[in-house]
C-alpha cells in the first residue's frame, strides 16, 4: 500500500499568481470579469512571504489585469524577492509614463498578449482591443517587453504592405468575401499544377466551373441558414466550405470525363475564368459597398487601413 506521508514532493520552480480577477479587456476565450473577490493585500504579503521561503526561482503575476490591484505596487514594495525573477503579465493597456519606473525596476520581464496583426484580427478577440499604434507605443516605452506567443515585432509588421501580401492569399476580415479566399487561390494552384497531367478538351471549362461553384454556393448556403440562426455557426460555416469544394470538384471530375464540349465552352470558360481573376484582384484591394464585402467587426471594407 502506498505511504503518502513518505512520498518526496519536489518543490516548484515556478509560481503563478492570479492577483485578481478584473480585467480592463472582455475577451471572448477569457475567463476574467466573472467573479469581483480578491484578497487583502496582507493575505498577498503572508502568501509572498511563504513562497519566499521556498528560494522559488521565477514568480509570474497574472490575472484578469494584475495593473488593475489597486494594491500591487505596495504589495511589491513590501515584499522581498531578490533573488526570485518577477514577470508581469498583462495586456499592456494601463501601462504609461507613471508607472513605468516602477515596473522597469521591479519586473524583470513583462509578457503581453496580441493577438492579430490588424485590428479587425485583435478586436475579434478582445472586444475594446489595444490598437497596434498604442500597442507600438507600449514597447517603444519599455525594450523589455516579451510578446506571448513571441513574435518579430517591427512598425513593419502592421504597415500596410504587409497586410496587402497577405490580404491577397488570405482572409484579413471576417467578411464573406474574404472566405472566399480559402477556395479560389487553392483551385488555381491545384489547376496550374494540374495542367501538366490533364489531358481533356474540357479542361477550361472544368477549370471555370470549379472556381464558380464555390463562390457561388458558400455565400447562398451562409445567409440561407443565418436567416434563420441570426447569427454564423461555425461548424456549419467549416461544413458548407467542405461540402462546397466537394460538390465543385465532383461536378468537375464529371466534367473531365465527358465528351468533347467544343471551342464555344472553352472560350467562354476562359473569359469566364479571366473576369473570376479579375474580381479577386480588385475586389482584393477595391471592395464595393456591397454586404458580400462588409466585415460585421469594424464594419469596414476590405483590408483594415488603421
Amino acid at each position: 500500500m502506498l505511504n503518502i506521508n513518505k512520498l518526496e514532493i519536489e518543490k516548484p520552480k515556478r509560481v503563478i499568481i492570479e492577483i485578481t480577477d478584473k480585467c480592463n479587456f472582455y475577451c471572448k476565450h477569457c475567463f476574467a470579469n466573472k467573479h469581483d473577490n480578491e484578497l487583502p493585500i496582507q493575505s498577498w504579503i503572508n502568501i509572498f512571504e511563504n513562497i519566499s521561503k521556498l528560494k522559488i526561482q521565477s514568480i509570474t503575476i497574472t490575472g484578469g489585469e494584475p495593473l488593475l490591484y489597486n494594491d500591487l505596487f505596495k504589495l511589491i514594495e513590501k515584499v522581498k524577492l531578490r533573488k526570485t525573477l518577477l514577470t508581469l503579465d498583462t495586456n499592456a493597456s494601463l501601462i504609461n509614463q507613471n508607472n513605468l519606473k516602477f515596473i522597469e525596476k521591479h519586473f524583470k520581464k513583462i509578457r503581453v498578449s496580441y493577438y492579430g496583426m490588424n485590428r479587425s484580427w485583435h478586436a475579434n478577440t478582445r472586444s475594446n482591443a489595444l490598437n497596434e499604434n498604442k500597442f507600438l507605443n507600449t514597447l517603444e516605452l519599455h525594450g523589455n517587453i516579451e510578446l506571448h506567443p513571441p513574435i518579430n515585432c517591427s512598425k513593419q509588421l502592421f504597415g500596410a504592405e504587409i497586410k496587402k501580401i497577405i490580404g491577397f492569399f488570405f482572409p484579413v476580415n471576417e467578411s464573406t468575401w474574404k472566405h472566399l479566399k480559402l477556395a479560389i487561390p487553392s483551385t488555381i494552384l491545384y489547376f496550374i499544377f494540374d495542367i501538366f497531367f490533364i489531358n481533356s478538351p474540357n479542361y477550361w471549362f472544368t477549370f471555370f466551373i470549379v472556381l464558380l461553384i464555390p463562390i457561388i454556393l458558400i455565400p447562398c448556403i451562409f445567409y440561407f441558414y443565418t436567416h434563420f440562426t441570426k447569427r454564423s455557426i461555425l461548424p456549419i460555416d467549416i461544413m458548407s466550405f467542405y461540402i462546397s469544394i466537394f460538390i465543385s470538384f465532383f461536378v468537375g471530375f464529371k466534367i473531365l470525363n465527358y465528351e468533347q464540349l467544343g471551342l464555344f465552352y472553352n472560350i467562354v470558360s476562359i473569359i469566364g475564368t479571366c473576369i473570376i481573376l479579375a474580381c479577386y484582384l480588385s475586389f482584393t484591394f477595391f471592395p464595393p459597398k456591397f454586404f458580400l464585402f462588409k466585415d460585421p467587426i469594424n464594419n469596414e471594407y476590405g483590408i483594415n487601413k488603421d
